[in-house]
């Protein structure tokens, strides 16, 4: 369960950790990229679109619940999204916790938006440029 919504930074800290542990440092920044970026509402056209630009449609497809498709079969969503209980997690866990942080954060209101600053905060200031 998270926590906090400003997840995206410690996200690619950790997932660098673990690449670099395991001998694939090398991915590091295409991974980053689709961390910070899953999240955006605009089509990703930067140098790893090709991985991280697939990851932004489905999770734009997760998260409005297959109301927005971006060129999937709509059975094929419909299949998918039985397949998989999510339980009480869009109903229940995000709002509260998008309701939680804007009370502690007002002036940071969403900051699972902000790929450029968790890019820089683990360590991948250019990686978007």
């Amino acid at each position: 369960m998270f926590t906090s919504l400003n997840y995206l930074g410690p996200s690619i800290g950790t997932m660098d950790a673990w690449l670099r542990r395991t001998g694939r440092g090398i991915w590091g920044e295409e991974l980053a990229i689709i961390i910070a970026k899953h999240h955006h509402l605009t089509t990703y056209r930067g140098r790893h679109a090709r991985l991280a630009e697939p990851f932004r449609r489905a999770d734009l497809n997760d998260l409005s619940q297959g109301l927005i498709r971006i060129g999937m079969p709509r059975g094929h969503v419909r299949a998918v999204r039985a397949s998989i209980d999510v339980g009480c997690f869009f109903t229940r866990t995000v709002p509260r916790a998008i309701v939680r942080h804007l009370v502690r954060h007002p002036l940071d209101p969403l900051p699972i938006t902000r790929a450029r600053r968790a890019l820089k905060q683990a360590g991948y200031p250019d990686a978007d440029r």
